[in-house]
């Protein structure tokens, strides 16, 4: 119960920073963006409209986690405010996890806003015929050849694999701030998400008998170490539902327990780490 209400306060804090809103003003104004690519195909827009969209769902995400987790508990650190919270009959462990699932809550609304603005502009895209219709006050055409795409399931998934990996990041950040300033926490997390995004090479890399030895080590470490966040990267069947691929929604399921887990493990170190800092 503790926990939440932390959890609650940090929403109401989250919200009120403005350069949280600033980032998501600048991805809904990019995803409409790709309403614009008018010049090339009909097909062609659409295919374009969903990787563009995907993306700048995912781009202005990771800027929002990454400032968001970064700043949660060292801000009442420099603020001396953690003195009155720690002060009342509140567990460290309820705070960090509060802080947490409140940085967790805010990133989902960030991301359901973005996720729906590009949903929206994805059904007028494909409509587009039902709305000229609708631009004569022809309301029966409108009715008629409105078609709610079969590609939307899949797109909320992905949208979905886009919050995982958000949140899986957010968890890094938040491990890192019961330990490191802001400065470097900033470093340190966007470099395991760097590490965690190109694991396919880092597992090549550990698998190569080209690689000296101390090197291999080295790679399998951070393959094994790092959480995966390349595991998110479910785009290409999305965005191309007509190419045949291995079953999606099983793979989805794993990814979602496998970032679930290695969260419940980052916030399990927290918590250790913070238990033993003197504030």
């Amino acid at each position: 119960m503790t926990a939440w209400v932390i959890a609650r306060n940090t929403f109401g804090e989250a919200i009120r920073k403005k350069i949280l809103n600033v980032f998501l003003i600048l991805a809904l104004g990019s995803v409409l963006i790709s309403l614009t690519f008018t010049f090339l195909e009909f097909r062609q827009q659409v295919v374009i409209l969903k990787s563009f969209g995907l993306g700048m769902v995912q781009f202005w995400g990771l800027f929002i986690a990454i400032i968001m987790g970064i700043s949660l508990i060292p801000a009442d650190i420099e603020q001396r405010t953690i003195y009155t919270i720690l002060s009342k009959p509140v567990k460290r462990y309820e705070y960090v996890l509060g802080r947490f699932l409140g940085g967790a809550i805010t990133l989902a609304v960030n991301v359901a806003l973005m996720g729906a603005a590009f949903l929206l502009v994805f059904l007028l895209k494909v409509n587009t015929r039902a709305l000229e219709s609708l631009a004569s006050l022809d309301f029966g055409p409108f009715w008629t050849s409105w078609v709610w795409s079969g590609e939307v399931p899949g797109l909320i998934g992905g949208i979905a694999m886009v919050y995982m990996k958000l949140l899986l990041l957010l968890a890094v950040a938040v491990c890192f701030s019961t330990f490191a300033t802001v400065t470097v926490n900033f470093f340190l997390s966007s470099a395991v998400f760097i590490a965690g995004s190109i694991s396919s090479v880092t597992e090549a890399m550990s698998k190569s008998p080209n690689t000296p030895i101390v090197l291999r080590w080295l790679y399998a470490a951070v393959h094994y170490v790092v959480p995966n966040f390349g595991n998110y990267d479910v785009q290409n069947p999305i965005i191309h539902p007509e190419v045949p691929a291995a079953d999606l929604s099983l793979y989805m399921w794993k990814a979602v327990f496998y970032g679930l887990a290695y969260t419940i493990i980052l916030l399990v170190v927290g918590v250790l780490v913070f238990e033993r800092k003197e504030v």
